[in-house]
């Protein structure tokens, strides 16, 4: 994973793995976005908040 600074004080974390990219932008504290390509093509994106259950589940996919 690499992780970048956001001009506006957040932090963005990428991690790209056999074609899959998982970019997460965490702006303050449960606050955030999460984005999804995987090798198909297929993206997904949904808003991180207090539960990262989802975000979980997706790190896993991207993990292998």
């Amino acid at each position: 994973p690499s992780f970048v600074p956001l001009s506006g004080g957040g932090l963005q974390i990428e991690w790209h793995r056999d074609g899959n990219s998982l970019e997460v932008a965490i702006y303050e504290p449960y606050d955030g976005e999460v984005m999804i390509t995987k090798a198909s093509g297929e993206q997904d994106d949904f808003r991180l908040e207090a539960d990262v259950g989802r975000l979980r589940e997706v790190v896993k996919d991207v993990a292998g």
